[in-house]
């Protein structure tokens, strides 16, 4: 049995996921595909496509057998306006990359079969036309007979923190900047089944709307670069500052907390609050007097680094009141942890660190990209009947697959210095101070670099991480992971928790803050990848090859990516993110090649 997960209406990160015989076993985002930034208004056409090719390769199933397919929002949901919103349902049936169907779209005749659903849920008929459309634009024959399921937004959010984190019983938090009419959830799950307790209307505050609005529209910044430059805030020496932001956080009766003048009514189009500048006035009251005007490259601007630091925590105080809500109603054990808000590393290492829950797992593809892939999975169980594979997720490597012999042919016609050192080559040049890509297999599910669309570097060497930032146009506050033996992990940190999808951070000990020095940053909190033979081969390999040589089991871990673009998918990405960026070498599927 077969779901293929999409989004639809389409916002960003628009991806596809396929669940097959209770596993989750494809997932990819069109941003990989397309080269744009989010893949805003860019529905999932060569997602869709990639998954079809990896279907029919791997699994001999060809396009026309899939007839079952999740979206993962349910605008039934909506509590006044139930019309397709025009931008995100109907333009894109008329996407470029489609025109090859427009033909046969445009004729009335063809239209009228799904009046009928498009009238009692307007963005499921209108979904299933995507999928019409997407067959014929791509050359396949389409299925006899196509299912459309939807599944609310904040439950697909809840359905992947769940059913990957191998718990059979387990409270769940959701934290997104949007949902059908909530932004966050709390929800009870056992033996499948789910009970929310709570849920926060959009048209109440939001701190993960408010930490995004801070980054974007105040200070230009991505959600995962103001992570980074939180760090450099020096604890907000502004009292001033600080005790604006602290005021802004409340407890509250009704819910887990309040932001104090967040709250805005919409009672038209609620969906829409989150698009709305609500939020401008009250970051300009917060940051009132202060001169945001920075180049990123140049001298650290203390009052951006202050502001970024105030918003830090009051994220934090409030996925704090919420997971310190979801134990006290539910006294589970285990925490399943998904939405935008908890790509925030630092966010996930302080639940993790409360001690509240024994356990907690954070979908690796926490933002929108995720949501398809538990939208999925909520339908084979929920709808078709089946059973999704109770295991923790630790192998997020379900991008396409790539022939290696075509990789070998596009290397030689480049007419690149080609090694067969391999892995001992890689893991030499590394010790040595080089910058090294790395390519190799299945691309991976979100936006952390795993170990198959990585950059390299010595993680003792600050002259190396000089030399990454300038290769990689890196800003030198940007923070750097690590990817580090399992089975070294308390060498270099206090607190040596496994995770090999790298969703939290560990703290250094002393060890590791006199010796990791290019992963080093101010608090000592490091993003780490534990590696195990198992999970990563080729990656434990020259782990293994750089401890021989260097002895440290540890490596600094940028993904392969060139500035504000998304990481490399195919191995023509991988050759020109190598040529164009200021990378030594590049491991590409066993071949170790250079500039030279």
């Amino acid at each position: 049995m077969i779901v293929l997960g999409f989004s639809w209406p389409i916002m960003d990160k628009n991806s596809v996921a396929v669940i097959l015989d209770g596993k989750l076993v494809f997932a990819s985002g069109e941003t990989r595909h397309t080269k744009a930034s989010y893949a805003l208004q860019e529905p999932p056409l060569y997602a869709l496509k990639a998954a079809f090719g990896y279907l029919e390769k791997k699994h001999g199933i060809k396009p026309h057998e899939i007839t079952d397919f999740a979206i993962d929002k349910d605008r039934t949901k909506f509590k006044f306006c139930k019309v397709p919103d025009f931008q995100r349902s109907v333009l894109p049936l008329y996407d470029a990359r489609l025109a090859r169907a427009d033909a046969s779209f445009n004729k009335p005749s063809e239209l009228a079969g799904f009046a009928r659903s498009a009238l009692t849920n307007p963005d499921a008929g209108l979904a299933r036309l995507f999928i019409l459309r997407a067959y014929r634009a791509l050359g396949f024959a389409r299925p006899g007979n196509i299912r459309i399921h939807p599944v609310e937004h904040q439950l697909a959010h809840a359905a992947s923190a769940y059913y990957f984190s191998g718990a059979n019983s387990s409270a769940v938090v959701v934290s997104d900047s949007y949902g059908e009419i909530e932004h966050t959830t709390i929800w009870k799950v056992k033996d499948g089944e789910f009970e929310k307790l709570m849920g926060m209307p959009i048209t109440s505050g939001s701190a993960g709307v408010l930490w995004g609005k801070l980054g974007k529209y105040v200070l230009n910044l991505e959600s995962w670069e103001l992570t980074d430059l939180a760090a450099w805030g020096g604890g907000c020496r502004d009292e001033g500052m600080r005790r604006r932001f602290d005021s802004l956080v409340a407890a509250d009766g009704r819910w887990p907390y309040v932001i104090a003048g967040g709250q805005r009514s919409s009672f038209f189009h609620p969906v829409k609050f989150t698009d709305n500048p609500s939020y401008a006035p009250l970051l300009k009251g917060l940051l009132k007097g202060k001169d945001l005007r920075w180049a990123y490259k140049g001298e650290l601007n203390k009052d951006v680094a202050a502001a970024a630091w105030c918003g830090q925590e009051i994220l934090e105080k409030s996925m704090l009141m919420l997971s310190s809500w979801a134990k006290e109603k539910t006294s589970e054990k285990k925490l399943g942890l998904a939405g935008v808000s908890f790509m925030n590393t630092l966010v996930n290492t302080k639940i993790r660190d409360s001690g509240a829950f024994d356990e907690v797992f954070v979908f690796p593809a926490t933002d929108n990209s995720g949501s398809p892939a538990g939208a999925a999975a909520y339908v084979y169980e929920h709808v078709l009947g089946g059973r999704i594979q109770r295991c923790r997720l630790d192998d997020v490597y379900l991008g396409p697959e790539y022939d290696s012999e075509s990789v070998r042919k596009m290397v030689e016609r480049g007419g690149w210095k080609v090694s067969a050192d391999g892995i001992e080559g890689a893991a030499e040049l590394v010790s040595k101070g080089k910058v090294v890509a790395w390519y190799q297999g299945r691309s991976e599910y979100g936006i952390w670099p795993l170990g198959n669309r990585s950059v390299f570097i010595d993680a003792t060497s600050e002259e190396a991480r000089r030399r990454l930032n300038s290769a990689k146009g890196m800003w030198w506050w940007r923070s750097l992971s690590a990817s580090v033996l399992k089975e070294d992990l308390a060498m270099y940190f206090s607190d040596p928790i496994p995770d090999p999808l790298m969703t939290a951070r560990l703290e250094l000990n002393s060890e590791g803050s006199s010796r990791l020095l290019a992963v080093r940053q101010p608090g000592d909190l490091v993003q780490v990848q534990s590696v195990t033979k198992r999970t990563n081969p080729k990656l434990y390999e020259l782990l293994r090859s750089v401890r021989d040589l260097h002895g440290i089991a540890a490596v600094g871990n940028a993904s392969f990516s060139l500035p504000r673009r998304p990481m490399a998918e195919t191995p023509e990405d991988a050759i020109t993110n190598f040529g164009l960026g200021g990378f030594d070498a590049m491991y590409i599927d066993g071949l170790l090649i250079s500039k030279g």
